[in-house]
């Protein structure tokens, strides 16, 4: 069928209705899919196939050289320091040989022979490579349309030639550099049209191309507490058809995207969950594969279309079902992504220096909790129970962030992620040595939280803590007020005093802000009922989190440091203000 021909909304909701991650099929699947690849093909365009063509077509304007397009190569890593600089690159990265056919395209590819898997790639042709194990299999030329060349190329190699049912031809090639790829396809989403007569806007109300063989869509995902689909923030489309040719670009802060490059037949839809501020690893249960936990979760969506439109592509990421499914992976990836940019956007607001970009690991079989270790910017990572659980080869891919995601609330892994972004926005003023220190006193205490805890009692663990509970919550308030909420997050601010029995003072930080003081808070964990409180002497109002947050340097390492430097800076010689402060930080 011509899709091309026939572009009524109602037939391209039923013929094309929006992916939906979540709901059933590969995505829900829990088991392990090896993919099946057929045989090797002739590889069409290559330089050489495509310059004989050229020449084949137009003797009167014979070609004796033909620059590369890209390049097609091979990567052989030999440890996994090897993949961390791969991945680095942001590349788009294979794990089979892109000259077979694809039969199956599942988890894994198996190279039963390899300890590191290899990986291929199309690369620009000034790539270079990080790492030694590195060959170059072919250079190539891939022109930019669906044209007379192409098709004698694949006439030359003995491969089939379907333009999708595409009326766009072109039949004459006059000028060699009109056919190679576009300088910048990565053109994202967004934007209003202006009534631009290229651009039109689609069923998920994204700014896209008219033309209708160039693609566009919008990635979003389910908020259970907003009851609604929201935009995938700044995460990576790829793009990509039978052969070589593959676009990226990213999606704006509304999930849209669009590419200026135009497809014909088959095309294969890839989400990274990797962007300018956080990049999300993780692999589904029992995919005890190097490249899942080295490299960002992708999203693999199959064979999206076979012909034009390819301008109204909509990806939901649903409620998951099965846990450690790669649909509750993607859920949460896209759910931590979302929060990592709200917590910026929230950051900056309250003046708290925002993190540096973050790595993190999630853990789809974990219960909803965090953990901070900021590895790519520490020298070491303290010993501890930390590395005695995991093997070497995990200890060498430690994240920023970990976390377990085993939730279905929204809310509840957002409060997650402001936490554990607190952390770093604090390992970022305070500096590496401290957090260090944090560490080392947190991470064989840390089993014990609730227990019997085996760090100081309003030491630096405290004042790390304290802060980075009170921010989660405040930040998982202003996104999550009611009705639409799992957890009374503005309850949790304002009556919890203490978040384990004398460790860990979150109020007092809510106390220094808040401007209807209740007096009564709460003194042990998440209990209910709670079962014993005490009275707080609040009389102080109308901080913010910008002025406690810029008391937080390297040389703040407990509570009592942190009131001391708070009266000297905003005391004002005021002896009521001074005697309310101490009120207040008695209190706790």
């Amino acid at each position: 069928m011509d899709h091309s021909l026939d572009l009524n909304p109602t037939s391209l909701e039923i013929e094309y209705p929006p992916f939906v991650s979540g709901e059933s099929g590969f995505h829900n699947e829990t088991k392990i899919i090896e993919t099946i690849l057929g045989p090797v093909r002739n590889n069409p365009y290559t330089v050489d196939i495509m310059k004989t063509a050229w020449n084949k077509l137009y003797p009167e304007h014979q070609l004796n050289h033909l620059s590369p397009t890209h390049l097609y190569v091979k990567f052989s890593p030999g440890s996994e320091e090897d993949y961390k600089l791969l991945a680095k690159t942001n590349e788009m990265f294979y794990d089979y040989p892109l000259e077979n056919e694809v039969i199956t395209l599942g988890d894994f590819y198996p190279q039963p022979d390899r300890q590191f898997p290899e990986l291929w790639a199309v690369v620009p042709p000034d790539f270079q490579s990080p790492i030694a194990g590195y060959s170059i299999l072919a250079q190539l030329f891939i022109p930019r349309y669906n044209t007379e060349l192409t098709r004698e190329a694949f006439d030359l190699t003995g491969n089939a030639y379907n333009t999708g049912g595409d009326p766009m031809y072109v039949k004459t090639d006059d000028n060699i550099l009109n056919l190679v790829a576009p300088t910048n396809p990565e053109d994202g989403g967004g934007g209003s049209g202006n009534g631009d007569p290229n651009l039109t806007k689609n069923d998920c109300q994204c700014i896209v191309y008219a033309d209708y063989r160039k693609p566009g869509g919008c990635v979003k995902v389910m908020d259970a507490e907003h009851q609604q689909f929201e935009g995938v923030r700044q995460v990576k489309i790829i793009t990509k058809d039978s052969w070589f040719t593959e676009d990226e670009t990213m999606t704006d802060d509304n999930g849209c995207w669009k590419i200026n490059d135009q497809y014909h037949g088959d095309m294969w839809m890839w989400v990274k969950f990797t962007g300018p501020v956080c990049q999300i690893r993780g692999v589904k249960d029992g995919l005890n594969y190097l490249l899942g936990w080295s490299h960002p979760v992708k999203d693999y969506l199959g064979k999206i279309r076979t012909g034009p439109p390819y301008n109204n592509i909509a990806v939901n990421y649903n409620i998951w079902v099965n846990r450690g499914s790669s649909a509750h992976m993607n859920w949460a990836a896209a759910t931590i992504n979302n929060a990592v940019h709200e917590f910026h956007q929230y950051a900056t607001s309250e003046g708290i220096t925002t993190p540096p970009f973050l790595d993190i690991f999630e853990v789809g079989n974990m219960a909803p909790q965090g953990i901070t270790l900021m590895a790519n910017y520490l020298p070491t990572i303290p010993a501890g129970f930390i590395t005695s659980l995991i093997p070497s080869w995990l200890y060498r891919q430690l994240p920023d962030i970990g976390m377990g995601v085993d939730s279905k609330n929204s809310d509840q892994i957002k409060e997650i992620v402001y936490h554990e972004s607190a952390h770093a926005s604090h390992f970022v003023k305070a500096g590496p040595q401290f957090w260090m220190e944090v560490q080392k006193e947190e991470a064989d205490g840390i089993l014990h939280h609730g227990g019997n805890p085996y760090y100081q009692v309003g030491g630096i663990v405290d004042l790390a803590e304290a802060w980075a509970y009170h921010v989660g919550w405040f930040f998982a308030d202003k996104n999550y007020p009611n009705p639409h909420r799992s957890v009374r997050w503005s309850f949790k601010l304002e009556n919890t005093r203490n978040r384990e029995l004398q460790h860990m003072p979150v109020g007092v930080f809510y106390d220094l802000i808040d401007k209807f003081p209740s007096g009564n808070e709460y003194d042990t964990r998440d209990l209910n009922p709670y079962t014993c409180c005490f009275t707080v002497n609040d009389k102080v109002q109308g901080f913010n989190c910008g002025q406690m947050f810029n008391l937080l340097g390297g040389n703040t390492k407990s509570p009592n440091d942190f009131y001391q430097q708070f009266k000297s800076h905003f005391g004002n010689n005021n002896l009521v203000l001074l005697q309310s402060l101490d009120d207040l930080f008695n209190s706790y």
